[in-house]
């Protein structure tokens, strides 16, 4: 499971183009602690962030939602924790949900959906987005996931 590179969309060119510019680093998970006291940490989360254009405390969240555990920051290493012991393969399912959920457009499968909340009252509320790659606009639905309000509020 370990990659040298993530490939963010899906597209086939995305899996035969060396160049292709939707591609990050691979997440970088390091648990440490000592027995009972364990912490993962998810060190590259801040330098994912920027490349997925998303603050690290949203799919932090989603991440610590999902596995049902605490998550915060750890201010000295300046990355995502989470508190327990979860592999690499359990971090990188939830966070590639996150990026299917609220990065990728679900029109063109790229990762240039730009998020925001609506502020017309003549509309519903909710997390919408433009996709600067294809121009799509739409609402994303609120039954998605349980973080859903949280990053609502936080984008």
């Amino acid at each position: 499971m370990n990659k040298s590179k993530l490939y963010l969309a899906t597209k086939e060119s995305a899996l035969t183009d060396p160049t292709y510019r939707y591609q990050i680093d691979n997440l970088n998970i390091k648990t440490q602690g000592k027995p009972g006291n364990m912490t993962t940490y998810f060190l590259n989360s801040e330098d994912i962030a920027g490349k997925i254009n998303r603050d690290s405390k949203l799919f932090g969240k989603y991440i610590s939602t999902s596995l049902s555990c605490p998550s915060g920051v750890d201010k000295e290493k300046k990355c995502l924790t989470f508190k327990g012991t979860y592999s690499y393969e359990q971090i990188y399912k939830y966070f590639m949900e996150f990026v299917q959920l609220y990065v990728l457009c679900p029109n063109c499968d790229y990762p240039e959906m730009r998020l925001y909340n609506q502020k017309d009252k003549s509309k519903k509320l909710g997390i919408y987005y433009h996709c600067e790659s294809c121009g799509s606009d739409d609402i994303i639905n609120s039954k998605l996931d349980k973080t859903y309000e949280f990053i609502e509020k936080n984008i």
